[in-house]
């Protein structure tokens, strides 16, 4: 499995290798607007200008900044306009590219993933037409805002890669959104009911305005499956408040009391508590000090809300443990405000203390320190231990699939826990649970909760493995066993599978053949993230004794080949497995080689496909999605 420091390194090494012409990149665009600035109309400044947009369009996808690939796409619409209209935005294009400079800069700092850091707000057209989204594009890059463009046909694929802050709309229909999303919408129509999430403008309305809006919209967004608890003895203000937060998204509970708070935070711990000061009963201060004397929520953010302005109650609100106070009246967006900056301040804490933010639970590199030491723990004083992965059956699509199954795994992690059982994660969705007990005994406790998920939106399934005292593995053994006994528990529709010495060499999802750590890490890494179990060999000869080794269960799996191997070119291998195993494996061949010739042998000779490197893994993803939807048992 793939850990985050290790898909780190991976972005690292790929990055080392665009660093060459990422740093030119930016110098270039810098240079562009400084001739932009004396000439701005002229042909051939406009036209170096798009043609340096469409390079960086191809290319910064495949190095992992999607953020600046997707925005050189839509301001490569703008400068084609340019090209047209020597008289459109004339004044402001050289700080357009400027801005647009400013960002790359900022995005090539970095990982890939805080590139979107680099940009205020990130927003998405959907059915807006090229002359309507040109001055919305050029006014969303001078704003220094990240922006890409949909369709109502294409928008679902989208979303599951990509979050917008907000949507502006130019079709008649309200899109399909994850809950939260605000939306503008250009035209004349009836206001959905979707709240103050929803603004309406005429489609003639100036850039600026609608920009100026959706800004506004962007500000109150973030929150989007965050779990809020709520506890408050006047019903109209539960109510209020429980309108507040799930209008930004998130999982809202509510109780008129707090004398039961501790039991209820252990059943199902929230990422923030709202407490009002003056309950009957226990009070919010009372509460708050209860839950800051317990260490397993001395994290959780709290905020007591208060109709008082005492400023003695405020003092002792402070002093209880709270980490904010809020006056009554509530005003919603300064409530949203508050929780938005209190939640990222826990999630920075948790995340540099291998604490996963969303559920609490430990990240994958921490998740296999732990379960090491237990292992060993358990091994030199000869009790049974078990290990399980859970994953859903079918990857969670988009962020709001990611936020149901991170509470799933929540709720299940903090059940088992009442019987010592420790859970983590070992990568973005598969939940491990290391179980003080035998196979079967584990098996029984994880029975239930598989069964009771069966009729949930995130139905999931489990392999198990016992370590044993004739075979002592480590965790990183334990888990590759329990992951091929989760894929025929997947695929043969069982809760749950225990692994035994038959399973072995299980054929996976994908077979990455690779030599370059890097690429093959990333890979493996997207592949985890979709749900895919995934095998990595990194030369001919291993590749070939391992393939040929495997068990084919049910589905053929995708075998992703590159050419130039060590010991075994990648033409070579996929002749051995045309002889010695011709209907087992489907094999795509992924190569630098991108001449017609090299191509049409590949095809010729049987393969699925072939994808010219640097590669695109929202497409090979997208790929390897349809070739499984396509396939029978082998």
């Amino acid at each position: 499995m793939t850990s985050p420091a290790q898909f780190n390194e991976a972005i690292a090494k790929l990055r080392e290798k665009f660093a060459a012409t990422a740093g030119n990149t930016v110098q270039a665009f810098s240079a562009l607007a400084d001739q932009l600035q004396r000439m701005p109309t002229a042909p051939e400044v406009v036209d170096a200008l798009r043609r340096e947009l469409h390079r960086i369009h191809g290319t910064a996808g495949s190095y992992g900044f999607h953020e600046v690939s997707r925005l050189a796409a839509a301001l490569e619409l703008v400068a084609s306009r340019w090209q047209a209209d020597p008289s459109r935005d004339r004044d402001r294009r050289a700080a357009i590219v400027r801005q647009f400079s400013r960002s790359l800069a900022v995005a090539f700092q970095g990982p890939s993933e805080s590139a979107e850091g680099s940009f205020t707000h990130r927003v998405l057209l959907v059915d807006v037409d090229d002359e309507l989204a040109a001055p919305l594009v050029a006014e969303a890059v001078h704003r220094g805002h990240a922006v890409e463009r949909a369709t109502s046909g294409n928008i679902e694929t989208i979303l599951d890669q990509y979050l917008p802050e907000v949507v502006i709309c130019a079709g008649r229909d309200l899109p399909t959104l994850p809950e939260g999303v605000p939306v503008v919408m250009l035209g004349h129509m009836e206001a959905p009911s979707a709240g103050g999430r929803v603004r309406i403008l005429d489609p003639g309305a100036e850039a600026s305005e609608v920009m100026r809006i959706a800004e506004s919209l962007a500000a109150q967004t973030g929150l989007a499956g965050a779990s809020l608890y709520v506890v408050d003895d006047d019903a109209a203000m539960l109510e209020l408040l429980r309108r507040v937060g799930e209008s930004e998204g998130m999982f809202v509970r509510t109780a008129t009391s707090a004398a039961d708070l501790l039991a209820q935070l252990v059943a199902d711990p929230p990422a923030m508590l709202l407490l009002d000061a003056s309950m009957s009963g226990v009070d919010g201060i009372a509460a708050a000090r209860a839950v800051r004397a317990d260490r397993r929520f001395a994290d959780l953010p709290i905020l007591i809300l208060s109709a008082s302005t005492d400023p003695a109650l405020r003092a002792a609100a402070f002093a209880a443990g709270a980490d904010d106070f809020q006056n009554k009246p509530v005003v919603a967006v300064e409530l949203s405000r508050r929780i938005a900056r209190l939640l990222e301040v826990r999630r920075q804490r948790q995340i540099a203390r291998g604490i996963h933010p969303a559920t609490s639970l430990w990240l994958p590199e921490r998740t296999v320190r732990v379960f090491d030491e237990a292992l060993t723990l358990a091994s030199q004083e000869g009790r049974a231990i078990s290990l399980a992965v859970l994953r859903p059956r079918q990857a969670p699509g988009g962020m709001r699939g990611s936020a149901l199954w991170h509470r799933e795994a929540t709720l299940v992690a903090g059940a088992l826990a009442v019987d010592g059982v420790r859970c983590g994660f070992i990568d973005e969705t598969a939940l491990a649970a290391l179980l003080p007990m035998g196979a079967e005994a584990a098996m029984a406790r994880l029975e239930g909760f598989a069964e009771a998920a069966e009729g949930e939106t995130i139905a999931w399934c489990a392999g198990v493995v016992e370590q044993t005292a004739e075979a002592e593995r480590s965790a990183r053994t334990l888990v590759h066993l329990a992951e091929e006994a989760w894929q025929l528990a997947r695929d043969s529709g069982e809760r749950l599978h225990r692994w035994d010495t038959a399973d072995s060499g299980i054929a996976p999802d994908v077979v990455v053949v690779e030599d370059d750590p890097a690429l093959a890490d990333l890979l493996g890494y997207a592949l985890a993230s979709r749900g895919l179990t995934h095998q990595i060999y990194r030369k001919g000869p291993e590749a070939l004794a391992g393939l040929l080794a495997l068990k084919v269960h049910e589905r053929r799996p995708v075998v992703l080949m590159d050419i130039d191997l060590p010991g075994l070119d990648g033409f070579s291998l996929f002749e051995r497995l045309r002889i010695d195993r011709p209907r087992d494996f489907r094999v795509v061949f992924i190569s630098v080689h991108a001449s017609e010739g090299d191509q049409l042998r590949a095809l010729r000779a049987g393969a699925l496909d072939y994808i010219v490197k640097p590669v695109s893994l929202r497409v090979l993803m997208a790929k390897i999605a349809v070739w499984r939807d396509q396939d029978g048992p082998g």
